[in-house]
């Protein structure tokens, strides 16, 4: 079966299928063959400061799509570069229209966001991943989010570090866009009743590297730990380096995941150790077979992104594979959907989390801390 993959109007045809040797523990999709193609629009930062969460969900995607060919599926995707910039990404949907795009995969809250409703007005469902701002899955009806909001992850760590270690003060730095702005808010409403005040709030702007001035304020404040939402690795690995060179004797709870990304990880080492962090069920119990192959095809170890990258083409088979009702419809109603980070059911504000656990570095690895 001939496949074909559409970057930047460039049409690549590929033969040939590549197929795990067993299927046996990879996420069950229980598809047939439809008549039409699926046709999917990824709009992700595949240059810039965001292009490795771009470049990992796009080589999660292309992974997917080889598995559900080979299941019988007439399959394309056309990925556009957002550059991780709004009007850059608004500019690639418009690229997409002429393409009867059955469905958007976007990334990143300041890209996205204000795609909602634009994909609103032309009835395009659009399921969007690294996509934190609060309420953008409720915005629309044609909005789904296969990822965790800012809420999940400002209280992940409510019931076991933050009571445990009985904190009286923390400090926030978060990133300047809507998802920094949604895990302030939540995080406030989370501690407020607990009796823990927010003595320190600094705001920093997409692909800082120096935090030094703020993390000097913060410092000053004395708090007993501090929230951090680094988006990409180098934001994540310059921000717990200078708390350490700083001295800071605060915890440091990362409230975006990106410091359990492998590359984060080796560039930080003993750096991490105490570290909290979330990580998704893929990054501490990891599908065997799917890291082995996106190993073997890619020359570098699955990211979280990989993994949701791999899981939304199954998403959207699974969706498209429903012809009783339209594709928003199916997508809306799906159930027990089995993926490499478990299990979700389509919530009605279109959330479709997977698990998300809280973690502390310890001796080498973050593990759970539940």
């Amino acid at each position: 079966m001939n496949k074909k993959y559409i970057l930047g109007g460039i049409v690549i045809v590929v033969i040939g299928i590549a197929l795990w040797s067993s299927r046996a523990t990879a996420p069950s999709t229980d598809h047939s063959p439809q008549e039409l193609p699926l046709a999917i629009g990824a709009i992700l930062p595949l240059s810039g400061n965001g292009s490795h969460w771009g470049e990992d969900i796009r080589d999660g995607m292309l992974l997917s799509i080889d598995h559900v060919l080979q299941e019988g599926h007439d399959i394309e995707v056309l990925f556009e570069d957002s550059a991780a910039n709004p009007t850059t990404g608004l500019s690639a949907y418009r690229s997409l229209q002429s393409k009867n795009l059955d469905l958007v995969v976007s990334a990143f809250s300041r890209v996205t966001v204000p795609l909602i409703d634009v994909v609103d007005a032309d009835e395009v469902p659009m399921i969007m991943t690294l996509v934190g701002a609060q309420h953008a899955a409720a915005s629309s009806p044609y909005a789904f989010r296969h990822f965790s909001n800012a809420h999940a992850y400002a209280t992940n760590h409510i019931d076991t570090t933050i009571k445990n270690r009985e904190y009286k003060n923390i400090a926030v730095l978060h990133i300047n866009d809507e998802y920094g702005a949604s895990l302030h808010d939540s995080l406030v409403e989370a501690v407020t009743p607990l009796g823990i005040s927010v003595v320190a709030n600094e705001a920093f702007a997409p692909g800082t590297t120096d935090f030094r001035t703020a993390l000097t304020k913060i410092q000053a404040k004395n708090p007993d730990a501090i929230f951090i939402t680094p988006i990409v690795p180098p934001e994540a690995i310059a921000l717990v380096k200078q708390i350490r060179e700083l001295g800071m004797t605060a915890d440091i709870i990362d409230a975006s995941a990106a410091l359990t990304v492998p590359s984060t990880k080796e560039a930080l080492g003993d750096a991490l150790e105490g570290v909290y962090s979330s990580a998704y069920l893929s990054t501490l119990e990891p599908n065997d077979q799917f890291v082995s192959e996106y190993h073997a095809r890619y020359d570098k170890d699955p990211s979280y992104a990989s993994v949701l990258g791999y899981d939304i083409v199954n998403i959207a088979a699974a969706a498209k594979n429903d012809d009783s009702r339209p594709l928003r419809d199916a997508l809306a109603s799906l159930r027990d959907m089995n993926t490499l980070n478990g299990v979700f059911s389509t919530s009605d504000t279109g959330e479709m989390s997977p698990i998300l656990i809280p973690v502390v570095y310890r001796d080498g690895d973050f593990v759970s801390v539940r």
